[in-house]
């Protein structure tokens, strides 16, 4: 037939067969459709139908569609968002109803990346075309799209989920980390405190070490017992990577910075700038458990990172005045840094017995300077051994060759020696 005899203005027998024509469309047509999708659905399963195929028979948003048709794709569709017709490949692969997916949104859609790493997470997103999905997500009652928000919350969800059964987080290859930020960070105002919450337990937070940490809400009384600390992550710039984070790369996000031995190379694992950029911003907020080194009490939570632990005189001893009269550490500064990657990407190695470089040491003198406004914050350094100095044994030893370089801890009585002050002033310490 050219047509079908349909419309409501008429009367009698026109009437009558316009209203004939629609229950026909409506309760023959639209289930011998379904029931022929279905049908073409099992040829797919048996690999006899490509799912391409399978997928051209649907109704399409691509196409309008005019009446009296219009009730056979209002039918269909509403007959199929109960029936598993739509193919994704989250969770090994499966078909799902069209009421139990997730439909993609304008990021998703344009982005296959974005898409496969969600998929890998679990989310349902049928493999279905634009138009197919867009034509049945109109009928389906309450449909559920895909939303950072909603990453967010399948992130947590296997997150917590996680850490709850066996007490650590779900591994992902960086490059589906970096994906995955990108797009739950899209909709965050890193200067608003309640967007930067939405961040709370996705783990996220891309490290040096190849690891991810969690956001988390900063603590307001972090001091009171029975409070757990949130986990701090530090953004370096670049000479913080190379200088202060060498022994703290679990601690460290693995933001863009030059490399020091080849400026134009950077890893593709590493935040690209406009990440950096958004890092750097959450760090200044201060709303998360992000921070960067730019106060005293941070750089002073940090030393026993950037120098061995064993080094620090006791805190009774700091309060004891005992430091006034401790004796220097012996040192063995390693060779200039960066020096060259191992192999394991771990910077220098472990022959160094976790002695500073003299480079290592002139710029936490310089960070000392921009950090500290008075005495007063170098309280919280006492104890360190900071101050390089040749006492009267090691000069005796160097008429030998044995001489060996000694630090002295920060509130120790000492003589400044010459080539100590002269290492430093060297590397710009002043």
């Amino acid at each position: 037939r050219r047509d079908v005899w349909h419309g409501g203005d008429m009367s009698g027998g026109g009437a009558a067969r316009s209203e004939w024509n629609q229950a026909l469309l409506e309760k023959v047509v639209s289930p011998s459709y379904v029931a022929l999708l279905l049908a073409i659905k099992a040829k797919v399963d048996s690999g006899e139908t490509p799912l391409r195929a399978y997928y051209a028979l649907f109704p399409s948003g691509d196409h309008a569609v005019t009446k009296p048709w219009d009730c056979v794709v209002r039918e269909t569709c509403l007959s199929l968002s109960h029936e598993a017709v739509l193919h994704t490949n989250a969770g090994g692969g499966g078909w799902i109803a069209p009421r139990d997916a997730t439909f993609p949104d304008h990021e998703v859609e344009r982005d296959e990346t974005l898409r496969d790493a969600l998929i890998e997470e679990g989310v349902p997103i049928p493999d279905a075309p634009t138009g197919v999905l867009s034509r049945l997500e109109e009928h389906v009652e309450t449909p559920l799209r895909a939303s950072p928000n909603g990453a967010r919350r399948i992130l947590k969800r296997a997150f917590l989920t996680a850490k709850h059964t066996n007490g650590s987080s779900p591994t992902r290859p960086r490059s589906r980390v970096l994906t995955l930020l990108r797009y739950c960070l899209s909709d965050i105002a890193d200067d608003d405190a309640a967007s930067a919450s939405a961040l709370a337990d996705v783990p996220l937070v891309p490290l040096m070490d190849g690891t991810c940490g969690a956001f988390e809400l900063a603590k307001e009384n972090e001091g009171e017992k029975g409070k757990k600390h949130a986990r701090v992550y530090y953004v370096p710039t670049a000479e913080e990577a190379s200088f202060l984070f060498r022994g703290a790369r679990d601690v460290c996000v693995d933001a863009f910075v030059a490399d020091q031995i080849d400026p134009l190379a950077s890893r593709s694992s590493r935040l690209d700038p406009e990440l950096t950029r958004r890092f750097e911003a959450l760090a200044d907020a201060r709303f998360l458990n992000l921070r960067r080194v730019d106060d005293a009490a941070t750089l002073a939570s940090l030393m026993p990172r950037v120098l061995p632990a064993i080094w620090k005189c006791s805190d009774a001893d700091v309060r004891a005045g005992v430091v006034a009269v401790a004796p220097p550490v012996p040192w063995r500064p390693r060779g200039p840094d960066p020096e060259p990657d191992d192999g394991d990407g771990f910077r220098g190695g472990s022959h160094d017995e976790g002695h500073p470089s003299v480079e290592t040491l002139a710029f936490l003198w310089r960070k000392l300077r921009e950090t500290c406004a008075d005495a007063a914050d170098l309280d919280a350094f006492r104890g360190w051994p900071l101050i390089p100095v040749i006492d009267a044994a090691a000069d005796e030893g160097k008429k030998t060759g044995a001489g060996t370089r000694r630090l002295a801890p920060l509130g120790a009585a000492v003589v400044a020696a010459a080539e100590g002050a002269a290492s430093l002033s060297r590397r710009t310490v002043a």
